[in-house]
Formats: structure tokens, C-alpha cells, sequence
């Protein structure tokens, strides 16, 4: 939401639900991800930060 908020991405009552993590049945070391956005006008670089809690 806060993303929505600053105007950098869209509709994420829709695509947050649809975000999938879960951990790879072949690696227990990795987690693997599909993370849907709409991107608003003519967002050129998409970043993203992990925050791994331990």
C-alpha cells in the first residue's frame, strides 16, 4: 500500500493477494517468489529489498 500511495504502483488491492512465496521442494535454503504489480506510467527501473528475519 505504501507504494500505492507514493504513486509507483497500481490496483494492489487486486495483485498483493495474488503474491505467492514458498520454499523450493528442491533447495530448503531457497524461497522462491512471484510478486504481480502494475507498474503506474513509465516506471523505467523496478527495484526490489528482501528482509530476511532469522
Amino acid at each position: 500500500m505504501i507504494y500505492q500511495s507514493r504513486g509507483w504502483i497500481d490496483d494492489v488491492a487486486t495483485t498483493g493477494p495474488q503474491a505467492v512465496f514458498e520454499r523450493d521442494v528442491d533447495d530448503r535454503n531457497r524461497v522462491n517468489s512471484k510478486v504481480p504489480i502494475k507498474p503506474m506510467g513509465s516506471l523505467i527501473v523496478l527495484a526490489n529489498i528482501l528482509q530476511l528475519q532469522v
